[in-house]
């Protein structure tokens, strides 16, 4: 969701690696559902609240992986 992509962003401009993963096709999560193919219009502040964190999430470092879920995050060694 929303504080996700914001932290990959955070972390990101930082000089970190990220990886956002969002079960979604595209940022935003429950909160900032991307509109379905075909949507069209300006939509209300939320909507365009959301459409600005996918592009800059878009504009971004950050690799992304959607319409992925992680089941389970297991550590070997010095890596995850």
């Amino acid at each position: 969701g929303p504080a996700g992509a914001e932290a990959a962003l955070t972390a990101s401009g930082r000089g970190l690696a990220v990886a956002l993963l969002d079960e979604q096709p595209a940022a935003g999560g429950q909160v900032w559902r991307a509109p379905s193919g075909g949507f069209a219009g300006k939509g209300d502040a939320e909507a365009r609240a959301g459409a600005a964190l996918r592009d800059r999430v878009a504009a971004s470092r950050v690799a992304t992986f959607f319409s992925h879920r992680v089941w389970s995050i297991v550590r070997e060694g010095d890596a995850f």
